[in-house]
């Protein structure tokens, strides 16, 4: 049976990868949950993406922290990017660290819009995408894009009407969503094996 990889890290690491996000950045910066889905996608992604690409997505801007937090920062990023590659290697399945429902009225209590933490991961994880867009699709663009809709339909980077009426089935749009674990594990296989 395989195993879940459901955070990789105890909720200290998640509190410290977050208050050393905020101390190296800015209020643009990534939060840990974003890295976590911008990890996944470059550790779906078969080809080399450069650390400097990667650390230029988490902060959207020129970083000025002090050493000693900057490399506090980067061995936790490492360390993330190593266990979910491990997982993903291993046949584990590697699940978003958040709830991989959407929030049917999408507003608070004020009426003020929020974003569902799966459609802020999914967001990051996309950007992952973008940074090799062809090399994701060269290999089989409709067999890719088939696999990577429950993300992209989360993510709502995307405006089409085929993506909105999916969205406008809240239940639809939940079952999709709960099938990003296994998005992930078959991309993977997808990119190594097929």
């Amino acid at each position: 049976m395989n195993k879940t990889v459901a955070t990789s890290f105890n909720p200290d690491q998640w509190k410290q990868l977050e208050k050393l996000l905020l101390a190296c950045g800015d209020e643009n910066a990534f939060s840990a949950l974003e890295c976590h889905g911008l990890i996944c996608a470059t550790a779906i992604y078969p080809g080399d993406i450069d650390e400097e690409e990667i650390y230029d997505i988490i902060f959207d801007a020129e970083i000025d922290p002090t050493p000693t937090e900057f490399n506090a920062l980067k061995q936790l990023i490492d360390q993330l990017i190593i266990l979910v590659e491990i997982g993903l290697e291993q046949g584990q399945t590697v699940i978003p660290p958040c709830s991989l429902d959407i929030d049917a009225n999408g507003a608070n209590a004020t009426g003020t819009e929020i974003d569902s933490p799966i459609r802020v991961w999914s967001a990051a994880f996309m950007q992952g995408v973008f940074l090799r867009e062809p090399e994701w699709f060269d290999k089989d663009e409709d067999l890719v894009a088939q696999m990577s809709l429950p993300i992209l339909v989360a993510s709502d980077l995307v405006e089409s009407e085929e993506m909105q009426e999916i969205q406008e089935n809240h239940t639809l749009f939940n079952s999709l969503c709960k099938e990003i674990p296994n998005t992930l594990t078959d991309m993977y296989l997808f990119y190594r094996v097929s």
